[in-house]
């Protein structure tokens, strides 16, 4: 997804479209991420998007996903 605002900027619905955007598989977290805001996106850590149950290997893919957004907007 590319968008012109910062991954801190982010609307729910810009983190839903991204994340459909994401590899195959990802989607199916959009329904547990719904309510994070762009900056908490940012900021999560490994055990917060454990609690959203993520499992462990789609943790690493969010978090690659990220830092590459990061460096696109």
């Amino acid at each position: 997804m590319v968008t012109p605002d910062p991954i801190s900027e982010w609307s729910q619905d810009e983190i839903s479209s991204w994340i459909n955007g994401l590899d195959i598989g990802l989607d199916r977290y959009k329904e547990s991420l719904k309510y994070l805001t762009g900056d908490q996106l940012l900021t999560a850590k490994y055990t917060d998007l454990y609690q959203y149950g993520i499992d462990k290997g789609s943790v690493q893919t969010f978090f690659q996903n990220i830092r590459s957004e990061e460096h696109t907007s």
